[in-house]
């Protein structure tokens, strides 16, 4: 799950005032239904802590048996730095979150195929406001917002197939523009190909991050000239998971601009 986008974060552990996302699945195995014929249930919901990172708020199935790996990013407010946790007076601008399961260690074979695995998705956003009566929750949810009967969505499991962006895409460019497109492969492994577009002559440099914010690469041009342009991002050395990218470019003239932040997934 990606950009959430989100005015006030919240760190509480009530779910009434949570900032969090939570993933229901069900195995359909019928040898796992209930007394009342329901399909077994996972439930994973993370919540963002006081310090900004991703804690599991429930569901100790998935913890105890390490099936789960996730993170959060707090993303840019506008006009510069990030977003801040529990600043009823700070407008912010949402985050990121990342997961991994690993469904090996919820009985799925592995590499599996075939397999009809039934999900849905959740979302919790507090806010919390200088004046407490202002505070309020909203609680949006994707089929199910708990356990329980009613229809959800349905997936097939692939034991070869990995959905990617399309590699044949030429960006269409637009004469002056300033813009981030999507890496392609992504997932990838080792290599993926960052595009982008100059609005005049200049000089760049594109940085990529993990997941803490660190900078895992960063490449450098001086002298480029407008229009498109592309750099192969080499993951050697990188453990598998998420990593963000951005481009700064600075004109002649010195006049500087950031892009837009994208997110790339390693997959070794």
């Amino acid at each position: 799950m990606d950009h959430i986008s989100d005015r006030k974060l919240v760190s509480s552990t009530n779910d009434d005032r949570m900032d969090a996302v939570r993933i229901i699945f069900w195995d359909g195995a019928d040898s796992l239904r209930d007394a009342q014929g329901r399909l077994k249930s996972y439930r994973l919901t993370i919540r963002l802590d006081s310090l900004a990172t991703a804690k599991a708020a429930s569901d100790t199935i998935l913890v105890t048996r390490g099936a789960e790996t996730f993170a959060v990013q707090l993303k840019n407010k506008t006009g510069g730095g990030l977003s801040t946790i529990n600043d009823p007076g700070d407008t912010d601008a949402g985050y990121s979150v990342e997961v991994k399961l690993d469904l090996t260690k919820l009985g799925y074979a592995a590499g599996a195929a075939n397999k009809v695995v039934y999900f849905s998705a959740n979302f919790n956003n507090g806010n919390t406001y200088t004046t407490a009566t202002d505070d309020f929750t909203t609680r949006t949810w994707w089929f199910h917002e708990w356990e329980g009967d009613g229809p959800s969505a349905m997936a097939v499991l692939s034991a070869s197939n990995l959905v990617t962006s399309v590699e044949g895409e030429t960006p269409a460019y637009v004469p002056g523009e300033f813009r981030l497109y999507a890496n392609y492969p992504n997932p990838f492994n080792p290599t993926t190909i960052v595009r982008f577009s100059l609005p005049k002559s200049g000089s760049y440099t594109v940085r990529v991050f993990d997941l803490l914010g660190r900078i895992v690469r960063m490449h450098e041009v001086q002298e480029a000239a407008e229009g498109l342009h592309e750099y192969s991002f080499s993951a050697a050395g990188l453990a598998t998971g998420a990593y963000f990218y951005n481009v700064e470019y600075v004109s002649r003239t010195g006049e500087r601009k950031i892009s837009d932040t994208g997110r790339m997934m390693l997959v070794k």
